[in-house]
């Protein structure tokens, strides 16, 4: 098979291979959200001497942009009393032009602070936790009615109970992902097959 068909075989398998990361993954992609930093406030003017309020989501990554002055980007506990706590972030002076990110990887809410200008300047990040899939219940399948009694003297017939018929995948069976999984795979090897059937048969 020449190195052109190797190539190209090689290149599907990596793009499909993608395609199943991402499908996998459900397509969730971390985001970087940007705080300004100017003199005497986090945010905007307008939380100069409150708190700057940030929301995120777990494995987002928050990066402060400081815009004017020199400050310190430094980690509190949640009484602004101790910072940083113990494996707090501190980005040591930062001035006009520089930045400071950091990712973060567990929920929770942090708290922080400029260390030279104290009570102006004070933030809040609460990191949520990636939304997760709640399972369905399904309904148990409705019991057949009970026979009626026949009549005094007619001979009682009986007609066969009808099992009941509910749609889905078997409750031990793969689940849909993971069966489109291995069918992209499957498809896979599949078009490799016939690349290196095909390159064999040109040589």
């Amino acid at each position: 098979m020449s190195r052109r068909l190797t190539f190209a075989a090689t290149g599907i398998s990596v793009i499909a291979l993608g395609a199943i990361y991402l499908v996998s993954n459900g397509g969730a992609r971390a985001a970087t959200v940007n705080i300004d930093v100017g003199n005497y406030y986090f945010c905007s003017q307008a939380s100069s001497g409150g708190v700057c309020e940030t929301s995120i989501a777990v494995g987002d990554t928050v990066t402060w942009n400081v815009s004017s002055g020199t400050h310190h980007v430094i980690e509190c506990d949640s009484t602004f009393t101790t910072c940083p706590p113990a494996g707090g972030f501190d980005s040591g002076v930062l001035n006009t032009g520089q930045t400071f990110s950091r990712i973060f990887s567990t929920a929770g809410v942090f708290e922080y602070w400029c260390s030279i200008h104290t009570t102006q300047m004070e933030g809040r990040i609460t990191v949520a936790a990636q939304a997760t899939a709640t399972p369905t219940s399904t309904a148990p399948p409705t019991q057949p009615a009970s026979p009626t009694a026949a009549p005094t003297g007619a001979t009682p017939t009986t007609t066969p109970a009808t099992a009941p018929i509910t749609g889905g995948a078997p409750s031990d069976g793969l689940p849909v992902s993971g069966a489109a999984l291995l069918t992209v795979i499957g498809g896979l090897l599949l078009v490799s097959a016939v690349v290196t059937i095909r390159a064999s048969r040109r040589s």
